[in-house]
């Protein structure tokens, strides 16, 4: 028969081995990097939209479906804006939606940019230059800094 000291002694060296096999080394760092914004993934695309466009063929152009988001009364009417998001990994692992918004007056493209960020209709019916380049912060349909050149 085994005597109690011996079965604690075979017990504790199994239980410090079992401990020492748990024990690891510190896993390594691994960087990730951000998803690209969504103005950059869709720059190629949204340098081709031109003021005038409807919200059907600006969708089409940027191969995305836009949703209505809102609509504001101005001078003559109103104007809808409508959205397209994209799901961005960002490099602390989290997920963040990133969205971007179209203005349209009568169903004419007027300008693009973040959330929020309406148009002026002056009293002549004249709308502000297409597109904006809001803070470098928000979305943008440039990338940041990079100002918008209307084409030749």
């Amino acid at each position: 028969m085994i005597s109690n000291a011996i079965l604690a002694g075979v017990l504790a060296t199994a239980a410090w081995f079992g401990a020492l096999g748990c024990m690891s080394r510190p896993q390594e760092s691994i960087l990730i990097e951000s998803d690209p914004p969504i103005q950059v993934v869709y720059l190629e695309r949204l340098s081709t939209l031109r003021p005038g466009m409807s919200h059907i063929a600006v969708g089409a152009k940027l191969d995305v479906s836009l949703r209505e988001a809102d609509r504001k009364e101005c001078e003559g009417g109103h104007i809808d804006a409508y959205e397209f998001s994209k799901d961005r990994m960002m490099a602390s692992g989290q997920k963040r939606t990133e969205y971007l918004w179209f203005y349209f007056k009568d169903d004419a493209l007027i300008r693009w940019g973040p959330p929020g960020d309406w148009p002026v209709i002056e009293k002549d019916g004249a709308s502000e230059a297409l597109p904006s380049t809001p803070a470098e912060s928000t979305p943008t349909m440039t990338p940041s800094g990079v100002p918008y050149a209307p084409p030749k």
